[in-house]
């Protein structure tokens, strides 16, 4: 798990699960976890980029709360990020950003 910020929320950066492990909802915990963290620390929100349709990607975020952002939603910091994945050979088209509010 690798939690940093972007545009004054918590940016989820990367979550990662041995296969091997894959539907134990380990993953779903870690998430809650950066979750539960950005509430404790006062972050409005989580946000993250990921593939649209990969299932264990944008689903499984969606299904944990995450909404898809708006292009207009997309702070400097989160577009920045967005470039430098398009940078990497990451296809922007498959990838969307995810925001999920956190309340208190």
């Amino acid at each position: 798990m690798w939690p940093s910020t972007a545009d004054g929320d918590l940016l989820l950066e990367q979550v990662s699960v041995d296969p091997a492990y894959r539907g134990k909802r380990i993953g779903s915990a870690l998430i809650q976890g950066v979750v539960d963290r950005g509430r404790a620390e006062g972050f409005a929100g989580v946000v993250l980029t990921t593939f649209r349709d990969i299932p264990w990607n944008g689903p499984l975020y969606r299904r944990l709360g995450f909404k898809t952002m708006r292009d207009a939603e997309i702070g400097p910091e989160l577009r920045a990020l967005r470039r430098r994945e398009t940078e990497a050979g990451l296809d922007v088209l498959e990838r969307e950003c995810l925001r999920k509010r956190i309340t208190r």
